[in-house]
């Protein structure tokens, strides 16, 4: 943000707001910034002066003045309104011509709102945004150097797994991280401790949480998905993929082996909660948040689950105030500029054709999308003696249920019924019903789409006879 921050400033941009959570950030970094322009600088916040037009009075025609303002947006607008203060609204315009000139005057507003929702529309064409992200490895690094300095007989032996493990945490919450680790380690910091407690911070950001890789989960119908994904994950090229196929397949559980294959931390994005309580601008916010730990923690694994009920809402005909749809826009942003190289982002999705064309459009994913299908004969029986073993099922009935069309989580459901009541297989069987018997009509639908996208398993070509001739 400095240096961007710097050379608008010289080149005569006056009015800029900053989207942070943490604003307190910002104040050392304008400082910097005025030193090193030769500025004054200014402070207010409403701690200081409950009056909004403090600032305005105070001798704003000051030249070669920044004036950080903390929260002023919060009187740019009318309180449960989507009004605005006219007066303040007219005054910043009326002035703007008064910071472009040779005086070199700049405003900073810092808050924690979105901008669209901070700055109201009138003077957004005025206001240049900026983002505070959070911390990248350098800022960590000096967190964990300052932390070390007040207990000399510290001893850190992963300093690069603490760092690590830091990532996608404000600079508060990564000194306390890293603190909370030294004192219940006696000393000796443990990475895996401080990976506990990011994932507790970062959990409290609705909508966002993370899963730990599994390298024993066994991967069945994926083969041409996996090798796919797996070549592509670690390259400077790599985007994404799209999974469509019916629920219970085991989409969520390809992830976490994709995850712990390729090294990754993984991330899901549930853009259900994100929409939380549906208030005016929380989404957004709650977006921008997940959306900038996920970048802070790149390289990245991030899972968006059934995205096509995310966009149901996303259309215009939604009653939440636009707010779904301001939301999607702020992913496909991501999706397209604003991803950092290393993010790989796997979506699944159970109905395509609820996917507004931008989202289809090439470039936006690594490929077209992947079919993940219902599991065939072969890999039915290596999931079923899968589910034995783990749930320690052992039926001398001889049972063999007929589980065509039947998922892997189906499967799984049938071994763990047995196992939790102790029934027979024949007995758990009468408590399992297909999704594809109880939604036929939507199954038969998906299953349309198999030849419109790339089957996740490789599907080997039948050999072509054709006639020989011979004279």
């Amino acid at each position: 943000m400095k240096e961007r921050a710097i050379n608008l400033i010289k080149a005569g941009f006056p009015y800029f707001y900053v989207e942070t959570y943490e604003p307190e950030r910002v104040s050392p970094i304008l400082r910097e910034i005025s030193k090193e322009l030769n500025y004054q600088i200014e402070d207010w916040d409403f701690e200081t002066s409950s009056n909004p037009m403090g600032p305005f009075e105070k001798e704003f025609g000051q030249s070669r003045t920044i004036w950080n303002l903390k929260n002023l947006n919060w009187f740019l607008r009318i309180p449960d309104s989507s009004g605005f203060d006219n007066f303040m609204v007219q005054y910043l315009q009326n002035h703007y011509s008064d910071f472009v000139g040779s005086d070199r005057k700049a405003l900073f507003i810092v808050s924690i709102t979105p901008f669209d929702q901070a700055i109201p529309e009138p003077l957004q064409r005025l206001f240049t945004p900026l983002k505070l992200e959070l911390p990248n490895d350098k800022a960590i690094e000096k967190i964990v150097e300052e932390v070390s300095k007040s207990v000399p007989s510290l001893i850190i032996k992963n300093k690069r797994d603490i760092v690590n493990n830091l990532k996608g945490m404000t600079e508060i919450e990564a000194a306390n991280a890293f603190s909370f680790a030294i004192v219940k380690g006696k000393g000796k910091p443990d990475p895996k401790e401080i990976a506990k407690l990011r994932a507790k911070e970062i959990e409290k950001s609705p909508g966002l949480r993370i899963h730990e890789p599994d390298n024993n989960i066994q991967i069945l119908g994926y083969e041409n998905l996996s090798e796919f994904v797996l070549k592509g994950i670690n390259h400077e090229l790599g985007k994404g993929v799209l999974l469509v196929g019916p629920p219970g397949t085991g989409k969520t559980s390809f992830c976490k082996y994709v995850a712990g294959k390729s090294n990754k931390i993984l991330f899901e994005l549930e853009i259900a909660q994100l929409m939380g309580n549906g208030l005016v601008g929380q989404a957004e916010k709650s977006m921008a948040r997940a959306l900038s730990i996920v970048k802070a923690n790149a390289p990245a694994l991030l899972l968006v689950d059934e995205i096509d009920k995310s966009l149901s809402g996303a259309s215009g005909g939604s009653t939440d105030g636009g707010t779904t749809a301001r939301s999607m826009s702020q992913f496909l942003k991501f999706l397209s500029d604003d991803r950092p190289k290393g993010v790989y982002i796997i979506a699944t999705c159970n109905n395509i054709s609820a996917l507004p064309p931008e989202w289809l459009r090439a470039e936006r994913w690594d490929s077209a999308p992947f079919f993940v299908d219902l599991p065939n004969e072969k890999e039915r029986q290596e999931i079923f003696s899968y589910y034995l073993t783990e749930f320690d099922v052992e039926d001398r009935t001889g049972f063999s249920p007929d589980m065509k069309g039947w998922s892997g989580a189906e499967i799984k459901s049938l071994c763990r019924i047995a196992k939790m009541n102790n029934y027979t297989l024949e007995r758990a069987n009468d408590f399992i019903i297909p999704i594809s018997e109880t939604m036929r009509e939507n199954f038969v639908k998906l299953q349309e789409l198999k030849s419109k996208t790339i089957p996740a398993s490789i599907v080997k070509k039948k050999r072509e006879n054709k006639r020989s001739v011979q004279i």
